[in-house]
């Protein structure tokens, strides 16, 4: 996937942009299943910065994006002399928005402290289908809805330093993140001709520890590199990620 924007100043302290991305997932199993989803995307930011003094001062910081996904799911039922391809797409669409506000601190040339507070919402919307099958192992799905609410605290820090001619810069981001509202995941079903039931998703973790780490290089006044981690660790949960970033300013 992929993802382009363009951000300008409004005044000596505020900025704003928009932003677009599309992305492509897919998953193919030893169960008998398949998919794919695209996904395409609208935001749109702005934040503000103010100097306290020579080496504090404070930034606020907000954002909006709006998902549209396409799930397809094709998968095959067999055992015995019972035999059905079954498929079903669907859509599943995502809005998000957020709010910071962050504490900056400098106390050396080229080290940055900043604690910081935001909250942030997620709406998840899922529409009905029907599986396209032969049989009446076909499933019928209703719509759902989900209403997250997120808050975090945490403490962000970083440091600069060239290596030989290149400009780098190490980061650290941890915090406590707490969810409220819709946090269980279910959806309702019924196979053809039957009484629906109901099937209960991973929950979202009620309390997490949030970690990201990464460096970033400056390979010129246009390009820079970035390769980062970030884990979430809950009560029964745990998630892992690494990137690799290429950022071409024009």
């Amino acid at each position: 996937g992929f993802i382009a924007g363009f951000d300008g100043a409004l005044s000596e302290n505020w900025r704003v942009g928009a932003l677009a991305g599309y992305g492509y997932t897919s998953f193919d199993n030893d169960q008998n299943a398949s998919g794919n989803a695209n996904a395409y995307m609208l935001g749109a930011y702005a934040g503000g910065q103010w100097d306290l003094s020579g080496s504090t001062g404070w930034a606020l910081r907000s954002g909006l994006a709006y998902t549209w996904n396409t799930p397809e799911v094709d998968r095959t039922i067999s055992f015995g002399s019972f035999y059905d391809q079954l498929n079903g797409s669907y859509d599943a669409n995502t809005f998000q928005a957020f709010g910071e506000v962050a504490f900056q601190y400098q106390p050396a040339d080229q080290v940055q402290l900043e604690p910081y507070a935001n909250l942030s919402y997620v709406n998840l919307n899922t529409s009905s289908f029907s599986e396209s099958g032969a049989t009446a192992a076909a499933l019928g799905v209703q719509s759902d809805t989900m209403n997250t609410y997120f808050s975090t605290l945490g403490m962000r820090a970083s440091t600069g330093f060239d290596i030989a001619t290149t400009k780098a810069e190490a980061y650290l981001d941890a915090g406590w993140r707490h969810a409220y509202g819709d946090i269980d995941p279910t959806s309702t079903a019924a196979l053809t001709g039957s009484s629906p039931f109901t099937v209960n998703g991973v929950p979202v973790a009620r309390d997490t520890a949030v970690i990201g780490v990464g460096m970033d290089f400056n390979v010129n006044e246009m390009t820079s590199i970035g390769l980062g981690y970030e884990g979430q660790f809950g009560d029964g949960y745990t998630q892992n990620s690494a990137t690799a970033r290429l950022d071409i300013r024009f």
